[in-house]
């Protein structure tokens, strides 16, 4: 790392292979300046590949103005994909466009990073390479009418900008942390030494380490048993930089964020309104779309439209990042409690609104009125641009993000939202314009699509993908869940190439032997990033007996584990432990008032066998659950139902000497007329339940019911 360091001070430009290890890298320059008592010096050039190759065109754009394509942003990207697949012929029958134009777009980034023409799909008889290649070539015409250029094909175009002079670059270019190196890569390379610049790939530093291996009974013991080491190393004064390597961080975050804050801070419980500074940072960042106070904004803009589910409105009703959220929080959850006994499992903004009399609820009601009269005045259709100033100016009428001050977080998350709205807004570059759901959904999509990682401050211990590890070097180091299901990964080739073509060109998951070879490689790095590094695996996950990945197999045992022996009991059995216990005996109840029914029937006597306490809560203190409705008419609803039917009916009947004299005509005129006077009245209280169709199917239901019924009572 030392003779890097010495590279970069000497004018060297390094390209990363992500972000963090640009990062990293910035951050050692700097201790190493303040070593050598420097109080300033040069930024230097340390840039993701990525972003050098941004920096690279913008440059080609400057010095070529309006002969260099305008190049198109992922998600501008993405969208185009999705206009032209939506467009094919396969088009209609697709059940998830947006899904099937990212694994086009993934395709298509494969064929770039190979430098591969999708030529060489011509003539294939696979169904789905055979379309793919029809969706590329609709792709690069649109592309060229309109004279733009993906982020993906850039590259390849940048290669030949240099190739043919039409851009100067000199220099000498570090490649650094690469596990290896793609064909487009290795192109950019010849094409910078072409003009005279020197690219070297550095070669990552190594210790000369002791791995040793630890079994887990399963894999929240392995998290426990890392969260334990962790506290472990940081009472003991460990050195700043601690690795945790996590091959499948994705799918395993929320359990490693829970189990280490309890180990790691088991004091958090006790004051759940601080947000304690965590000692670790995790590098996978959560999908923009997950973020509370977006989730709720985006919840807010799907109900104002059109009706929903009584779930969403439950999440709005009850979120504190509206206006008055906090304020008005009992009497917004006594009005979420009333419209689940209503019934109806989906509700439109003036149902709610109507019912939204709710004593308690006034800032609530005038905040939906405004929001339906500016629902009410949106166009049908606008372009992304306008729906981006449309979705704001209802989130700001709503009051959000809510009346509480914004930390540090919650700050940065309101500056995500509005990149997210900026990045939408450029979707009118290559999408038409969209109604008020498609513009929503694509709204929705981009941020599931999008990632967002909290600032954070250089906290000691990082908890790294395989991927994210690349290069950093650690004082201490733990790679877990090695077990044979997880490394080496499983192939996965693509399916919209060809499967020969992949084997063949060596593809990322084309084969189980490229796996291999790419996890041997990818391990022996990953053991050489500290003096000492653990690798762990869970024995069982489930019913599933596990066995360690054939990577790890011949290394040792770790002989001991004192970080087990000093480990504290848990923070809540502690306190549980020290509690003190006082005895009370209620044996007398709260007195009824005169005249008080209890209700129940033969519930009462149910609950009483099965827990008097239960019966207590229900029959005497009222107690009850939530309702949760569900579609269609439940036993109760229909037997109300046929109760009312039959009420009118005998109204108008009268007697059972009147149903003998009516002719069978007669009778079925007079029951179809009560029926439909019944299902219409319900319909008009219950409009999102009884729809045309539903209306009908109710309407011959309960017909022959109540003739079924009538000719018994003759």
């Amino acid at each position: 790392m030392s003779q890097l360091l010495e590279k970069i001070a000497a004018g060297c430009t390094v390209l990363t292979a992500n972000s963090r290890l640009a990062l990293h890298l910035h951050k050692d320059y700097e201790a190493r300046q303040r070593r050598q008592g420097n109080s300033s010096w040069a930024t230097p050039t340390i840039l993701p590949w990525s972003a050098w190759l941004q920096r690279q065109w913008q440059e080609a754009e400057f010095q070529q103005p309006g002969r260099v394509p305008q190049l198109l942003a992922a998600e501008q990207s993405l969208a185009l994909w999705e206009t032209v697949i939506r467009s094919s012929a396969y088009g209609d029958a697709l059940l998830n466009t947006q899904a099937t134009a990212r694994s086009a777009m993934q395709a298509w980034r494969l064929l770039q990073q190979w430098r591969q023409s999708p030529g060489i799909l011509a003539g294939e008889t696979q169904v789905d390479s055979a379309t793919f290649y029809q969706w590329a070539k609709a792709f690069q015409v649109r592309c060229k009418q309109q004279n733009w250029l993906d982020q993906d094909s850039m590259p390849s175009r940048l290669i030949d900008v240099l190739r043919n002079n039409q851009l100067k670059v000199s220099g000498h270019f570090l490649l650094f942390g690469f596990d290896e190196l793609t064909p487009q890569h290795q192109a950019m390379s010849t094409a910078l030494e072409a003009q005279g610049a020197v690219v070297e790939q550095v070669a990552l530093g190594q210790h000369r380490a002791e791995v040793f291996v630890q079994p887990c009974s399963d894999s929240q013991a392995e998290i426990r048993q890392v969260a334990q080491w962790l506290r472990h190393l940081l009472q003991q004064g460990a050195a700043a930089l601690i690795g945790v390597v996590v091959p499948d961080l994705d799918a395993r975050r929320a359990e490693i964020e829970r189990i280490f804050d309890e180990v790691l801070l088991p004091d958090a419980v006790l004051d759940l309104n601080r947000r304690p500074r965590r000692p670790y940072n995790i590098s996978l960042g959560q999908a923009v779309a997950q973020l509370p106070m977006i989730h709720a904004a985006l919840t807010l803009l799907g109900v104002l439209r059109a009706p929903a589910q009584l779930a969403d409105w439950s999440r709005v009703l009850l979120s504190p990042w509206l206006a008055g959220g906090e304020r008005e929080l009992a009497a917004r959850a006594r009005l979420d409690a009333r419209l689940r006994r209503h019934g109806e499992a989906r509700l439109s903004l003036n149902q709610v609104l109507h019912r939204s009399d709710y004593g308690g609820c006034e800032r609530l009601q005038r905040l939906l009125q405004r929001l339906q009269q500016m629902v009410a005045k949106l166009p049908r259709r606008q372009a992304p641009g306008g729906w981006a100033r449309s979705f704001q100016r209802l989130l700001q009428q709503a009051g959000w993000p809510g009346d509480r001050g914004l930390d540090s977080e919650a700050y940065q998350t309101v500056q995500v939202w509005h990149k997210l709205l900026a990045r939408f807004a450029a979707l009118g570059q290559v999408t038409a314009s969209l109604t008020y759901s498609e513009a929503l959904k694509q709204l929705r999509q981009q941020a599931n699509n999008a990632l967002f990682q909290a600032q954070s401050k250089n906290e000691p211990i990082q908890v790294l993908g395989v991927l994210e590890a690349a290069g950093v070097q650690f004082s201490h180091c733990w790679v877990m869940g090695l077990h044979d299901g997880v490394w080496p990964p499983a192939p996965a080739p693509h399916p919209f190439l060809p499967i020969a073509l992949q084997r063949r060109l060596n593809m990322p998951h084309a084969s189980a032997e490229r796996e291999l070879a790419y996890a041997e490689q990818v391990s022996r790095r990953l053991f050489a990033a500290a003096p000492e590094v653990i690798v762990s695996y869970p024995c069982r996950e489930g019913d599933s007996d596990l066995r360690p990945s054939p990577i790890i197999a011949d290394y040792p045992l770790l002989p001991q584990a004192p970080w087990l022996e000093d480990a504290l009991p848990r923070f809540r059995d502690q306190l549980f432990e020290s509690r003190q216990l006082q005895q009370y005996s209620d044996w007398q109840a709260p007195e009824l008032p005169l005249g008080t029914e209890v209700r129940g029937g033969t519930a009462l006597f149910k609950d009483q066998a099965a827990c008097p306490f239960r019966a207590f809560g229900r029959h005497r203190l009222n107690a009850e659950g939530l309702e949760v409705p569900g579609p269609g008419l439940d036993a109760a609803e229909r037997g109300n139902l046929v109760h009312r039917v039959m009420e009118l009916l005998w109204q108008e009947l009268k007697d059972r000497q009147t149903l003998k004299r009516l002719g069978e005509d007669v009778l079925q005129s007079i029951v179809e007329k009560t029926v439909s006077q019944v299902i219409d009245a319900e319909a008009q209280q219950y409009p999102q339940l009884f729809t045309e169709r539903f209306a009908v199917l109710e309407k011959g239901r309960l017909i022959n019911l109540v003739i079924a019924w009538l000719e018994l009572e003759r």
